[in-house]
């Protein structure tokens, strides 16, 4: 990877480090990439990393819910009544 402080820069380094390489050992792929591109996929990625996150925890609490469901319905069972204490928290 090639980065340079001005983009006005790009090509004349890039041209430097072409001259410096073979072509037949390294293959430029991807001539120009703006920081802003670069910026932009990476909050992309953070955005799917949040959104998965967030279903995670709201499957987790709805799990916590259900749970605590059960055992309220359990506890009604047998003790025909309960308490907070009753619960497995």
């Amino acid at each position: 990877m090639l980065v340079v402080t001005n983009s006005a820069q790009l090509y004349e380094q890039r041209r430097q480090f072409e001259r410096q390489i073979s072509s037949k050992l390294i293959t430029l792929v991807n001539e120009q990439t703006s920081c802003h591109h670069a910026i932009a996929e990476s909050l992309a990625e953070l955005k799917v990393i949040i959104t998965v996150v967030a279903i995670m925890l709201i499957v987790k609490l709805m799990f916590l819910s259900l749970s605590i469901t059960i055992q309220c319905f359990i506890c009604v069972l047998v003790h025909q009544s309960f308490t907070v204490e009753d619960l497995d928290l």
